[in-house]
């Protein structure tokens, strides 16, 4: 029912649950469909919020074909949406910056075999100890879980706050194996 209504440019009306358990009922245009890490996603305006968003496809209790007809925006084009973030949020107030991380050992190879993002532009290295890595992109939640997914086998560089904010991120993980029990 979600592609028939692409084709055809008309709304839905579904029923959608929240992972904190919240249920609402929303009215899409749906305009492409996404798949990331295993996952369908809807991108489209919801009426309700007045806002271009991504609803998990998963996520969808009830849906109702509609045949009112909506307009795709013509400047609307997906692969632009999502120009430089990594993942699918999308927060258009979040500034594009440089970012500059050091990879070490064998994680290397992996982000040359695997870039974190399309704009991925490898710099300054000493072989097999370490690469560095310079991209353009929004410093999204989704951006800060892949990075410190990687663990001690990368260390950002740039932007400073940037830094000091995955610093802390760790600091807190830390202090929760140092608590006793």
């Amino acid at each position: 029912d979600v592609v028939m209504s692409m084709r055809t440019n008309t709304e839905l009306i579904i029923d959608y649950q929240r992972y904190e358990g919240q249920r609402e009922t929303l009215t899409i245009q749906p305009y492409f469909m996404k798949v990331y890490n295993r996952r369908w996603y809807v991108l489209g305006y919801i009426k309700e919020t007045e806002s271009i968003r991504h609803l998990a496809l998963d996520r969808f209790i009830d849906l109702k074909k509609t045949y009112v007809k909506f307009a795709l925006p013509k400047d609307f084009i997906p692969r632009k949406y999502y120009d430089h973030v990594v993942g699918i949020y999308v927060n258009e107030d979040l500034p594009v910056v440089n970012l500059k991380i050091r990879v070490y050992g064998v994680q290397t190879e992996y982000m040359r075999m695997l870039p974190l993002h399309k704009s991925q532009r490898e710099g300054a290295s000493k072989y097999g100890e370490f690469a560095e890595f310079s991209y353009r992109v929004c410093l999204t939640p989704e951006l800060k879980s892949k990075i410190l997914a990687l663990g001690s086998n990368v260390e950002v560089l740039e932007p400073l706050e940037y830094r000091e904010e995955i610093k802390n991120e760790i600091s807190a993980s830390l202090d929760r194996y140092k608590k006793k029990e």
